[in-house]
């Protein structure tokens, strides 16, 4: 017979040896435990009050009494119930039930395989806020070949949505004076060596206009992409990173009378140092105290040394030999080289672990290491996209109108770390590629989305907003790699998400038909 008591318990915690600080957190809680007199354990649920994360639950299993009147057990820690925990769809009343179906369809379709019309991902996740009602789905496993299914509730590396946190710290420092939005980065980095420090600003780092090498990119597969497959826990010092960027030339020299967009992670490997010596603080620190603190992100994280993921979560997956099949190791599969479709590129064999959800965060750093949910996701693009973290009068609105175009057969522009698309975009057919054409949609806010992707080895993420009409869509999927087809990845799938919850108008859907659209580049989405 199980009895459920209601305890007021003293928990002692010390805080990980992730955090700054080394204090001893105590926090009186009132909660719910259950004592099971068939097998005589104890169940009481944790909740460390110090790193405002990981809800547990504490069992103590066959309390036995000893001769002495104190007793023996045996102790397990298991992820707690969180917020939101569901392994299928839950819909607010009141959310529009045909667009409620449609998503119900896309959703499962992530995990139907490529033969059967599907996408091939292990599993996936999808919210959607349409005015305050909110449908929230998951389907698939949280790892293959296991009975894990995924639950909408875990926790799962966002990779470059990453950046909007750290533009926005730094924005912030902008927006108190600390920082000149066009002051050059060597005023704040004199002794940091990259080409064109006199030359680049901040405005640049933010907006992806410093023309500086990315760091990631790794064409013959034999350097970090290479090492991330084989040596996911190497870890790499700030300096390493803008080494591997500095031994490359520039891919042009700045200019703020034309300035170009051209995506580069090592430009917030900069950003992140920038805010460290502004600040005297680390950079996780910052964000933590400016964002995830400040919005309630109690799911959000920024990892500094721990490879894992804490709580429950969504395993990362990445099929490094593109045989289409997702084993724990590739090892033992016949191994061959096989084109980057993406690019054209020679992707070598060579063996390696094919679930990823392990990764030393230094390797990503501010560009990408943080790891969230799909709750706090809505909840921060919400906070970044509205203006509620900046104060001075004008800031936010250069954040969301100095955008330069980054895809513009889809509509979409980088702006100062958020991307923006107009929806429903228009086009015109060109020699090899479209126009794009339409300006009243782009200059109207019910047609304006600003969000970001979000890609790092195993997981791949989209979060995007439109503020006038109170929609926040997201979703994630368990299977990435820099060289996964970019036709199956969110960058294109946020499109389709789209136009479930925005349809285009038909006119509009036959103009696109007609024209010669590019391939989507991710990192024009801010993926990557």
């Amino acid at each position: 017979m199980k009895k459920k008591y209601l305890f007021l318990i003293s928990s002692l915690f010390l805080a990980s040896n992730i955090h700054a600080d080394s204090a001893v957190i105590v926090d009186n809680s009132t909660v719910d435990s259950v004592y099971d007199s068939a097998t005589g354990s104890l169940s009481i649920p944790l909740i460390d009050i110090g790193a405002q994360r990981y809800s547990s639950n504490l069992t103590f299993k066959k309390l036995s009494q000893n001769a002495d009147g104190s007793y023996s057990t045996v102790t397990t820690i298991s992820p707690l119930a969180s917020a939101y925990d569901s392994t299928g769809i839950v819909v607010d009343p009141g959310f529009d039930t045909t667009i409620a179906a449609n998503l119900k369809n896309f959703l499962l379709a992530h995990t139907q395989s490529l033969a059967n019309g599907g996408l091939g991902k292990p599993g996936a996740i999808i919210r959607v806020e349409m005015d305050g009602k909110v449908w929230r789905g998951s389907t698939g496993l949280r790892r293959v070949n296991s009975p894990e299914l995924l639950n909408f509730s875990d926790r799962h590396r966002i990779g470059s949505l990453t950046k909007t946190f750290v533009d926005n710290a730094l924005m912030q420092l902008v927006d108190q004076g600390k920082v000149g939005l066009d002051t050059t980065i060597d005023t704040y980095l004199p002794n940091v060596n990259v080409p064109n420090k006199s030359i680049i600003t901040i405005r640049d780092l933010i907006a992806h206009r410093s023309g500086l090498y990315n760091y990631v990119v790794d064409p013959t597969f034999t350097g970090i992409q290479y090492n991330l497959a084989v040596n996911p826990l190497k870890v790499y010092s700030r300096q390493d990173l803008l080494d591997i960027a500095n031994n490359q030339p520039v891919n042009y020299i700045p200019n703020p009378a034309a300035p170009v967009y051209k995506y580069t992670n090592t430009g917030l490997t900069l950003a992140g140092l920038i805010i460290e010596a502004v600040t005297g603080q680390s950079v996780e620190s910052v964000v933590k105290a400016s964002t995830i603190d400040k919005l309630g992100l109690k799911r959000t994280e920024f990892p500094t040394k721990d490879p894992g993921i804490q709580s429950n979560y969504m395993h990362g997956h990445a099929d490094y030999n593109n045989d289409g099949i997702l084993s724990s190791y590739n090892g033992d599969l016949k191994q061959a080289a096989w084109i980057d479709p993406n690019n054209g590129n020679t992707v070598p064999a060579f063996k390696a672990q094919e679930i990823v959800s392990y990764l030393d965060p230094s390797v990503a750093w501010a560009a990408g290491a943080m790891i969230s949910n799909h709750e706090d996701l809505s909840k921060w693009m919400k906070a970044y996209v509205d203006g509620t973290l900046l104060t001075t009068k004008g800031l936010q609105k250069q954040v969301l109108t100095d955008c330069l175009p980054s895809a513009p057969d889809y509509g979409a522009s980088y702006c100062l770390g958020l991307v923006k698309v107009a929806w429903p975009f228009t086009h015109v057919s060109g020699n090899s590629t479209s126009t794009e054409v339409g300006l009243p949609i782009n200059n109207d806010p019910n047609h304006i989305y600003y969000g970001h992707l979000g890609q790092i080895q195993g997981y791949d993420n989209a979060v995007f907003r439109n503020t006038a009409r109170n929609i926040t869509i997201g979703l994630t999927n368990n299977n990435y790699f820099i060289s996964t087809d970019s036709n199956y990845g969110t960058g294109v799938l946020m499109f389709y998400l789209l136009n479930i919850v925005d349809p285009q108008p038909a006119a509009n859907k036959a103009i696109r038909q007609k024209a010669a659209i590019a391939p989507l580049n991710a990192e024009d989405l801010g993926g990557q």
